[in-house]
């Protein structure tokens, strides 16, 4: 495999996993460059990066790197080694991981548990001595613990403070060494519970802990609601036990890919933010899709200062004869910070600055104006979706070479309107080296994700090319718009 200039040693594929397997003794002198590479092309790279407590020390070096502070997951390895306060301070440190964390090693006696009840995913197979106070502080959405102190006492305890409205975010707690049924007069002591009825939830509960869904059955279990009505279970399985808290309660029975709830519009002044707040006490990780209608824009100003909606995902300005300007695009942008993309449809001020929309993974301006060449060589999105452009295939002729030369790297789509005639394509391709497409080296359809929805582009009639670095691209016309598509993955299906 050959990163820029350098070559690194692949010992085993897996194209099912689409794992690459490179050797250990390469690490040191190819991972960093590897990950800044990978970090060029794609917008959100997450890292899970597993550690070997024997080698830590021979490690510190390449940490500093900042390129491991977009850890994701983070697991300690070393079954017979024990991670100190000082080395589990120091990693996390240094790779800053916002997902999850798995310890397989011991812990020392004084392990300050603190630093890790945060993390939305917590696997700890040999927890120790880990004190109730700090079980009770437990602030993830699943946690699997093993060889505890635990007694059905101090659950007891912990269900109770559940009840009261602690732990909010928790949706799993799997807890080992429960080998023979727990007491349960001790468990669930004044805690008034049923049995399983089919007429308040499923039998199954569904449970992710990183992408693969495992399904317990619960017809055993014990159920309890919490003070606000929240229903969870109880319940035994060959050597565990599990607390499960029903978000929900039919997952087998409903339509998952869309949930939608439509509220009264004359009550999102006040509502909104309480609705908001709420999910996101119960939510680890809670992404808003703001719509916001410019002449509307004026009496939502003191409602979009609550940092609330600083979670904003994606951010949409509507009002198709509205202007946009850059006063009120600064404004809404500070205050909602989207971190994932952002929707135009309105019209812009002639003096709109672009820079400002650029770096957002997904972009959308059906109405784009003048936007200035120089701004389309700068995107740093991966896919953009541009109209009512002034573009001509020279312009994009410019475009391209730029990409070739190495530019744009996180490009994936541009999709530009205002092509009901194909192009002229000695004009769009001129002095770029291109071919018919080959069934060897690519596939027919291109499959495009903008949100949730999956689109397929066929690109039997396109043109083909590569970037200086061997990038395959395809640029191919469809009734009135012209796509640029880059292969990540050459024959998707």
């Amino acid at each position: 495999m050959k990163v820029n200039n350098m070559l690194i040693d692949v010992c085993e594929k897996n194209a099912t996993q689409q794992i690459i397997q490179c050797n250990s003794n390469q690490f040191e002198s190819r991972v960093v460059p590897m990950l800044i590479h990978l970090d060029k092309i794609f917008y959100r790279m997450k890292i899970a990066l597993g550690i070997n407590l024997t080698t830590l020390n021979e490690m510190r070096g390449i940490l500093c790197h900042p390129i491991f502070r977009k850890c994701g997951y983070l697991q300690f390895r070393g079954k017979n080694e024990v991670l100190s306060n000082e080395d589990c301070e120091y990693i996390l440190d240094k790779t800053q991981p916002n997902r999850g964390i798995t310890i397989l090693s011991k812990l020392s006696p004084d392990f300050d548990f603190k630093k890790i009840l945060h993390f939305s995913r917590l696997r700890i197979p040999s927890l120790g001595k880990m004190p109730l106070e700090e079980l009770k502080a437990l602030d993830c959405e699943i946690a699997n613990l093993g060889n505890h102190q635990f007694k059905e006492v101090d659950l007891n305890d912990f269900l109770h403070h559940w009840i009261n409205g602690n732990n909010r975010k928790l949706r799993r707690l799997k807890l080992d060494g429960f080998e023979d049924a727990p007491n349960w007069n001790v468990l669930l002591k004044d805690i008034p519970h049923t049995e399983w009825n089919p007429k308040e939830r499923g039998r199954c509960y569904k449970s992710k802990y990183t992408h693969t869904e495992e399904t317990i059955d619960c017809e055993n279990g014990k159920d309890f609601k919490n003070k606000d009505g929240q229903l969870a279970t109880v319940v035994h399985h060959s050597e565990y036990l599990d607390i499960l808290i029903w978000n929900d309660q039919f997952p087998d029975e409903k339509d998952t890919e869309e949930k939608v709830i439509y509220c009264n519009s004359n009550q999102f002044g006040y509502g909104v933010i309480n609705v908001l707040t709420h999910f996101d006490k119960i939510f680890h990780r809670i992404d808003i899709a703001l719509g916001i209608e410019l002449n509307a824009l004026n009496e939502m100003r003191g409602i979009l200062c609550h940092p609330i909606f600083k979670k904003c995902g994606y951010l949409q300005f509507r009002g198709k004869n509205e202007t946009l300007t850059n006063e009120d695009c600064e404004y809404v942008l500070d205050k909602t910070q989207p971190n994932r993309g952002i929707t135009i449809l309105s019209k812009l001020s002639p003096d709109f600055d672009f820079k400002k929309i650029l770096h957002f993974s997904r972009l959308r301006v059906p109405n784009l104006g003048k936007m200035p060449l120089e701004d389309l060589k700068a995107l740093d999105c991966e896919i953009a979706n541009l109209g009512n452009h002034q573009f001509k295939e020279v312009d994009l002729n410019d475009f391209l070479h730029h990409w070739i030369n190495g530019n744009n790297r996180k490009l994936r789509r541009l999709k530009l309107d205002g092509f009901e005639d194909a192009p002229n394509w000695n004009v769009l391709l001129k002095d770029i080296p291109h071919t018919e497409w080959n069934s060897k080296e690519r596939g027919r359809y291109y499959k495009s994700k903008y949100t949730h929805t999956e689109e397929t582009i066929d690109c039997e009639n396109g043109k083909d090319f590569r970037n200086k670095d061997g990038q395959l691209a395809t640029v191919v016309h469809h009734s009135e718009f012209l796509d640029f598509l880059i292969w990540n993955d050459r024959f998707p299906e």
